[in-house]
């Protein structure tokens, strides 16, 4: 990836086209490549240059912009900041709605940078807010983006596990309990029962490509025609009641690009605005939240036998370490215990090892599994193992 990156850069330098929003898009990988080295500092400054070259480019709302303020906001929060991640997925987030609408993989990854602050700053209640949101626009996003198997296996970050974290902190275990219960149930039915989903009606999806076509096109206008009244008004400042002349101002600039073609644009881009907000709320009215609803806690206690439990566990992707993670147990004497678990579990390596297993005539290493044992046990089940007196079945 550095190899192919560099020879991109070099590649765009030597085109004589390296326009800002190119080199902004190299700057953006090159962040990601740097963060995913823990090379954090170098990362922020290339994500601060893509950000500085967009706003150069263009300084009204648009969507790669958007998502390289959300870029930056999360590469603050894992340098421990606070504030400026904040600020920075409040932008995103205003700038996000405008362009894509509420349905959208970039607002849900605004909603939830957004929260993921909220987190750090001790706000858990306004991070609940913010998560249920996002969970209602990632499910209508997914509903959207793609149908049948498409749409089950689409990659949107899912708010899901981190509302239901944001709940345990304000004291609601039972209801983040059914939150990652109805996430891990709307992906498992919307995968074995993809043949039933709706497609979004052709017309309807002719109209949005139209109006959003229509409506960067006409803020485009809008936001150059700003710029030139700004640069020609300046020069003006010296004129005597010549055209440009604030004595004539209806003929600043030339080509009809005077301050009545400035209020004429933006009055069609107001209508514009509206029909794009008339236009989500049909769609989201035909096309309502997935009807699957995961378990109720009663569902499940009346099909666990006497002497059962289940065991499981709730990881957050933790971007700023606001997120801990947590190991649940549920008793079919209706006890729900919530418990603080341990990031580092090596339980890909002990599947790995089990896997193998099956497949050897020699059956598993001791050597090797006993010791990846020992560490899931002491990580996922131990918080919890209190709990597990009289308990014959584990699931």
């Amino acid at each position: 990836a550095e190899r192919e990156l560099e020879l991109a850069e070099q590649t765009l330098e030597r085109s004589g086209e390296a326009t800002a929003p190119r080199r902004a898009a190299l700057a953006s990988q090159r962040a990601d490549l740097l963060s995913l080295r823990g090379q954090l500092e170098p990362a922020v400054a290339e994500a601060r240059r893509a950000i500085a070259l967009r706003e150069t480019a263009y300084d009204g709302p648009q969507r790669e912009l958007a998502h390289a303020r959300n870029q930056l906001g999360v590469l603050l929060a894992r340098s421990g900041q606070v504030e400026e991640p904040s600020a920075l997925h409040t932008r995103a987030l205003a700038d996000a709605v405008v362009v894509v609408g509420e349905a959208h993989a970039l607002t849900v990854e605004s909603l939830v940078g957004l929260a993921d602050a909220e987190m750090a700053a001790g706000h858990a209640q306004t991070a609940v807010r913010r998560l249920e949101r996002a969970v209602d626009a990632h499910a209508m996003a997914r509903r959207r983006s793609a149908s049948g198997l498409r749409r089950a296996t689409v990659e949107l970050v899912d708010p899901s596990p981190r509302l239901a974290a944001a709940l345990l902190e304000v004291g609601e275990e039972r209801r983040a309990w059914e939150v990652l219960e109805a996430s891990r149930a709307r992906f498992l039915v919307e995968l074995l029962e993809a043949t039933r989903t709706r497609v979004l009606d052709p017309e309807l999806a002719e109209r949005e490509r139209e109006l959003r076509r229509d409506l960067t096109a006409r803020r485009n206008r809008v936001e150059a025609l700003r710029r030139t009244l700004a640069t020609v008004g300046g020069e003006s400042l010296s004129a005597d009641g010549g055209p440009g002349s604030s004595a004539d101002p209806d003929r600043s600039g030339s080509g009809g690009d005077g301050p009545s073609s400035l209020e004429s644009e933006s009055r069609e881009l107001a209508a514009l605005e509206r029909a794009w907000s008339a236009l989500q709320a049909e769609l989201a009215a035909l096309e309502p939240m997935a009807d699957v609803e995961g378990a109720t806690l009663s569902s499940v206690l009346a099909a666990l036998e006497d002497g059962s439990a289940m065991l499981g566990w709730l990881d957050v992707e933790s971007r700023g370490g606001a997120w801990p993670t947590w190991v649940w147990l549920l008793r079919s004497d209706g006890t729900l215990t919530w418990a603080r678990g341990a990031e580092a579990a090596p339980i890909d390596a002990l599947r790995a090892e089990m896997a193998g297993a099956t497949s050897s005539v020699f059956g598993a290493s001791p050597e090797r599994v006993a010791p990846l044992q020992r560490e899931v046990y002491r990580a996922r089940v131990a918080p919890v193992a209190a709990q597990l007196d009289g308990v014959s079945r584990l699931i």
